[in-house]
């Protein structure tokens, strides 16, 4: 069936978990970008979605490798593969879900 590859990638709780930080990500860039000469709350809000990953990358010490990246350039390259990563999550999740409500065959 030409369809079923697609559909057994599909999953709307991937769909929900990856708009719930696409979301996080909007308010944030949107509340650096409305924050009129306050460069410290600029820099938190737009630091917020990238910092668990920026956290892990200075655990690794990898964050010298990000020295001279732009904020746009840490999004692409951080957060689009956070967004993937919350989707394949919730894709997992939900994988996870129904095979463990799944009825067992022969079983009443």
């Amino acid at each position: 069936m030409p369809g079923s590859t697609a559909s057994r990638w599909f999953s709307w709780t991937g769909i929900v978990f990856a708009a719930l930080y696409l979301a996080i990500v909007i308010l944030c860039v949107a509340g650096a970008l409305s924050a009129d000469g306050d460069d410290k709350g600029r820099f938190v809000l737009l630091q917020l979605p990238l910092a668990p990953q920026l956290a892990l990358l200075h655990e690794l010490n990898l964050d010298r490798l990000l020295g001279d990246l732009s904020w746009v350039g840490g999004y692409l390259l951080i957060g689009l593969p956070t967004l993937a990563l919350f989707y394949f999550a919730g894709w997992g999740l939900e994988k996870l879900v129904r095979a463990a409500f799944r009825p067992i065959p022969g079983r009443r």
